[in-house]
């Protein structure tokens, strides 16, 4: 009868363990460089665009690139600096946090308020659901709203101003058909 495993000669049961060891090293390095190649890609991925007013053709923008918690954000007209730069960062459910490079902050219904004209800010990201918006579809193609999560308002601009410095603010979303102002409806640029 013949015996698949023989008892190791002298010398070789700590060169099999040496060998284990190494190669279990070996994997472990391998596996380590693998995940970090597949996780810069991602990381270098973060897209930051405008986002612009139908009516007004203004962009948002926290209010002279501020740092501060809780700094205003309105409209103003397009300049592409860091103050008007936003990126999704997506949650759940089709959510997603609005942060702003000048700050690293997210757009935040000031204090989850429920009410009309309720201050738009910004705030140190939490995944709190004033935080959270959604795009919803408009009366203008290519235009939605954006809609808070806790409140389910859309995000617009305070009296449908069309002055630099306008207050954003959320505003119950109505009827958006062709005698509207649109002054809900945005677009990612």
């Amino acid at each position: 009868m013949s015996t698949f495993f023989t008892e190791p000669r002298f010398g070789e049961k700590e060169t099999r363990r040496k060998t284990t060891i190494g190669l279990t090293a070996l994997m472990a390095i391998t596996w380590g460089c693998l995940s970090l190649a597949a996780a810069s890609p991602a990381d270098a991925a973060v897209t930051y665009n405008q986002v612009r007013n139908w009516h007004s053709a203004k962009c948002l923008d926290v209010v002279g690139g501020s740092q501060a918690i809780g700094a205003r954000v309105q409209q103003y007209t397009c300049n592409g600096t860091v103050a008007q730069q936003w990126t999704k960062e997506f949650t759940d459910s089709g959510y997603f946090q609005l942060k702003v490079a000048a700050s690293g902050q997210c757009l935040d219904v000031k204090d989850g308020s429920q009410a009309d004209n309720a201050p738009v800010v910004q705030k140190p990201c939490t995944g709190a659901y004033n935080q959270q918006w959604t795009q919803r579809t408009s009366g203008v193609s290519g235009w939605p709203f954006l809609i808070a999560r806790h409140s389910g308002k859309g995000l617009t601009i305070l009296s449908e101003s069309l002055l630099n410095g306008a207050q954003a603010v959320q505003y119950a979303v109505g009827s958006d058909g062709p005698d509207t102002l649109h002054a809900g409806d945005w677009q990612f640029q």
